[in-house]
This record gives C-alpha cells, structure tokens and sequence, in this order.
C-alpha cells in the first residue's frame, strides 16, 4: 500500500501566523471542531487542525498568533489551564518550532 493511501498528508503549518496546541485527550472523550475556551475577559476559540501523526488521543489546535499574543503571559496561562481541566483533556503542549540540527556524517 502506497503512502499516499495508508496515511493522508499532514497540514502545512504556519507558525509564523498561528500557534499550535497539542491536546492530549482519553479515548472516550475524542476532541473534533472547534474548541472554545471561555476566560474571564472572553471567550476565544481554537480551530481543529487534525491528529498528530498516528496518535489517536492527540489532536492539534490553533489559534492565530496575533489573539495569543494579545492574551499576554496571564492570559496563555489561563487558556492552558482551562483546557488543562476540561473533561478527558489529560495534557496541553505549546508547540514551538524547532530548527533541526544536522548530524555530521561519518
């Protein structure tokens, strides 16, 4: 089986314009659509980007990196922690691009 038909293509990312949040959930509680979170000054809304690789229980959500930004320090924290403590919700990573080094070859 070819690729193309055991596996579709990840999304292209833009970490430039939106941050990702990786939601690690138990199986019996499956995230799918938009996700709102409700803060004490408003509520913001992180848009379903898909899973990550084959893990069934971790879904990627953004949020554009201009609303994140003007959430400040105390804001991000509380859009954590909210997920955090919703039902099934088992982690909340940032996920933060890396350059990948290259190896020296041998």
């Amino acid at each position: 089986m070819s690729q193309s038909q055991s596996q579709p293509h990840p999304p292209t990312l833009d970490h430039s314009a939106n941050v990702y949040l990786a939601i690690t959930h138990n199986p019996s509680h499956a995230l799918s659509g938009p996700l709102p979170v409700h803060l004490a000054s408003r509520e913001v809304a992180l848009e379903h980007v898909g899973q990550v690789g084959a893990l069934k229980d971790v879904q990627l959500y953004e949020m554009p990196r201009v609303e994140w930004d003007a959430l400040g320090e105390e804001g991000r924290k509380e859009v954590m922690g909210k997920i955090k403590g919703m039902e099934g919700v088992t982690a909340v990573e940032e996920q933060v691009l890396r350059q990948r080094v290259k190896r020296d070859e041998l």
